[in-house]
């Protein structure tokens, strides 16, 4: 019961504007709402680290600083090794956030994925994509060796405008489809 008050602490903290497009996402409305019968049941102590991260996020100076603190927040949650943020105009990436990725490793990531994700709007959990249908067979996907990815869209409130990506080499068993919509959340 902690974390929804939480929430409604930080957004009383908001502005006017920034609290109505806080609330623009049914995910973060969701979120203030303990399990109430319908829909996943999140434990406290998960709706209490998703309220520090968005407090954490909220409190960056600028949108660069923003993106960053995202996706070391979704890394975090999803409890991968490392992630991406790209963000695109039509199908051209026009910046690129990278969280547990040398420079030299930028291009290393699962461009199916992403497109997947810009294209339907849908956030994605594939808790095995070496086994997965669609992803199994993907080269990047193979010589990445990649296992568990979590993938979330990012929209101006009209369109899909980027993606948010975590990865790992290893079957994530803390993450699972239900947590998908604390991501999204973000």
């Amino acid at each position: 019961q902690e974390a929804p008050r939480r929430l409604e602490t930080l957004m009383t903290n908001l502005e006017s504007a920034e609290r109505q497009d806080f609330l623009s996402f049914p995910e973060r409305v969701a979120a203030m709402h303990v399990h109430a019968g319908d829909g996943p049941e999140y434990s406290a102590d998960r709706l209490h680290h998703l309220t520090d991260l968005i407090a954490t996020i909220s409190l960056q100076p600028d949108l660069p600083a923003v993106m960053e603190q995202a996706l070391a927040a979704l890394v975090d949650i999803a409890g991968a090794d490392r992630g991406f943020l790209l963000l695109y105009k039509g199908f051209e990436v026009t910046q690129q956030i990278f969280q547990g990725m040398r420079e030299d490793e930028s291009d290393e990531f699962s461009s199916s994925l992403a497109y997947q994700i810009l294209w339907t709007g849908e956030p994605l959990f594939v808790e095995d994509a070496q086994t997965h249908v669609e992803f199994a067979r993907q080269l990047s996907i193979q010589s990445l060796a990649l296992r568990s990815m979590v993938g979330v869209p990012l929209s101006d409130g009209s369109e899909t405008i980027g993606v948010m990506i975590a990865d790992s080499k290893r079957i994530n068993t803390r993450f699972g489809e239900e947590d998908l919509d604390l991501c999204v959340a973000l």
